[in-house]
């Protein structure tokens, strides 16, 4: 764990004032205004049980979401359309498992071909299960002190969860539409993204 809270500010290789979360998520929400969307087609998805006829579309949105159109075609250029489902469906196992490993759902991601990172893998896991996932991307890597693999990964998610529930505990307004009051591990790490591109100047 990296996460140090101290009063009303949190530590975590970038110091972020906990009252600066809600107008960060909210520029996050509107820059990036597909997000809740596609989080609706990928909680039918799972609740479906991932079916292999849609695989394909769930892959492209989320490489659409994050960025890199691109990426998608490669994904499905180099594996076959069940080798990515049995890769999902493993990971939802472990996701649901309790308590939930993500170390284990993220290396589930990371055997397809063009997912062996954990970049695109994870944003995967953010639609699939964002109240425990979050995107853990190349800005992301070199902004914070987690390691680029997969526990680095679980660390940081661990302590977008526990953020999480602070800023829930303090009433923080959650612009993305039903979290009845709470906040999601995704919805941290948009705030946390939203400051660290805010801060580099990238988004204006």
């Amino acid at each position: 764990m990296k996460l140090r809270l101290e009063g009303d500010t949190a530590f975590f290789g970038v110091v972020v004032p906990l009252d600066r979360f809600e107008s960060l998520a909210r520029e996050h929400s509107l820059r990036v205004s597909d997000t809740s969307d596609i989080e609706a087609e990928a909680r039918q998805f799972a609740a479906d049980g991932i079916p292999e006829l849609a695989v394909a579309g769930f892959v492209k949105r989320v490489c659409d979401w994050g960025g890199y159109s691109g990426v998608w075609g490669r994904i499905l250029r180099d594996n076959n359309s069940r080798a990515i489902r049995e890769a999902l469906v493993e990971a939802m196992r472990h996701l649901n498992e309790a308590p939930p490993n993500l170390v284990a759902a993220l290396a589930s991601v990371n055997r397809v071909k063009g997912l062996g990172q954990v970049s695109f893998a994870s944003k995967h896991l953010r639609f699939l299960r964002p109240d425990l996932c979050p995107v853990f991307d190349s800005y992301l890597q070199a902004a914070l002190p987690y390691p680029s693999d997969l526990n680095g990964y679980a660390s940081f998610a661990a302590d977008c969860r526990r953020l999480g529930q602070v800023l829930a505990e303090r009433g923080a307004f959650n612009p993305w539409p039903s979290r009845d009051g709470r906040w999601f591990a995704a919805d941290v790490e948009a705030a946390v993204f939203s400051f660290v591109r805010l801060e580099a100047g990238d988004w204006g």
